[in-house]
């Protein structure tokens, strides 16, 4: 049976630091976690985001900072989406747990490249 990957290794747009994220809880750390596998990040690694101003989804590539519209072919795609929507749903609720008020942690962007 394969192990269902759950971590995976991305470089943060803005700083080129690398980070890990949790693609089952939205996790976003940037020391690697101990006692998990991690998907390394490559070359050939792109993004899969959601672009909620025309609903559709787009590709992004930290290595190259390239985005794109198309599903590129032939490489790992991380589904950071959903990241996007657990992050927006933490967000709201945070909010709504403050009072609306209150600052937030720096994060990635949702849209990197764009």
């Amino acid at each position: 049976m394969a192990e269902r990957l759950e971590w995976v290794e991305i470089i943060e747009p803005r700083t080129r630091e690398r980070m890990y994220a949790n693609l089952l809880t939205g996790e976003c750390v940037w020391d690697p976690p101990q006692g998990v596998c991690i998907k390394r990040t490559g070359e050939n690694q792109w993004w899969e985001l959601f672009d909620p101003n025309t609903s559709r989804f787009y590709y992004y590539n930290a290595s190259s900072q390239r985005t794109v519209w198309h599903r590129p072919q032939g490489c790992d795609i991380i589904p950071l989406a959903k990241l996007q929507t657990l992050k927006q749903h933490a967000d709201t609720s945070n909010a709504r747990a403050a009072g609306g008020a209150g600052g937030s942690r720096a994060s990635a962007d949702n849209s990197p490249g764009t």
